[in-house]
């Protein structure tokens, strides 16, 4: 269907909402679905908060991207914000604050990346936000950009197309906690975990938070950290 540009115009992307327009897209050899962060009716305001979390580049810990997601779940909560969390399938986590949809990208991305500054003051050796690899030096990227308009995200439950088919997986914090890893979950084993196991997701539609009301509380985390090295 037809979705407008910013620059005018408008340009054609799926909306998918039936099963019947998955199998479609299924048979056009589409492998991993990617959402935008907004709904369709609404591109301007997205209803999802995301952190994309990978380790360091050249290194596949788990343990150091397990340890990201936490830090960054206790620190949401100090905030008042529940987070969600779910593997990608590839290299790390997504960690997802569902939004009511009253603020823009760009309050979004700004509150996501002041947060993420937030742990950078506390962990300075083990966490960054410089965008050049070689500014990283073995830290962490605490990645806010998908947070802008037209950005996307894999969908969970999505199979990447990688060795061995894993899939885009949420979770509970006691898995993360348990020492689940990005891909701890495939084609062959999924099907089991979704017999077992309700969705941990199924109620984050009840939990949708308004960033403006967190703000000040946010502001008073930075003002008590001193600034990171990477910041002067």
């Amino acid at each position: 269907m037809p979705f407008p540009k910013r620059e005018g115009g408008h340009f054609l992307a799926p909306r998918i909402d039936s099963r019947a327009a998955l199998v479609y897209l299924a048979n056009q050899a589409m492998i991993t679905p990617h959402r935008y962060l907004s709904p369709a009716d609404d591109l301007e305001h997205p209803d999802r908060m995301i952190f994309d979390l990978d380790p360091p580049e050249g290194r596949e810990e788990d343990a150091e991207v397990r340890r990201a997601a936490l830090d960054l779940r206790d620190l949401l909560a100090e905030l008042s914000l529940t987070p969600w969390v779910q593997t990608t399938g590839s290299r790390g986590f997504h960690v997802v604050v569902p939004l009511a949809g009253d603020e823009d990208f760009d309050a979004v991305r700004s509150f996501a990346r002041d947060v993420a500054r937030v742990l950078v003051r506390r962990h300075p050796a083990r966490y960054t936000l410089a965008q050049r690899k070689a500014q990283r030096r073995g830290r962490l990227f605490l990645d806010v950009l998908r947070n802008a308009y037209g950005a996307t995200a894999v969908a969970p439950y999505a199979v990447r197309a990688r060795a061995g088919a894993p899939v885009a997986t949420p979770l509970s914090w006691s898995e993360v906690e348990g020492g689940a890893a990005p891909r701890d979950w495939t084609m062959r084993n999924l099907l089991r975990r979704l017999g077992q196991k309700a969705d941990p997701w199924r109620d984050q539609g009840k939990h949708r938070y308004r960033l403006d009301a967190h703000r000040q509380s946010l502001t008073a985390l930075l003002d008590r950290e001193a600034p990171a090295g990477e910041e002067d």
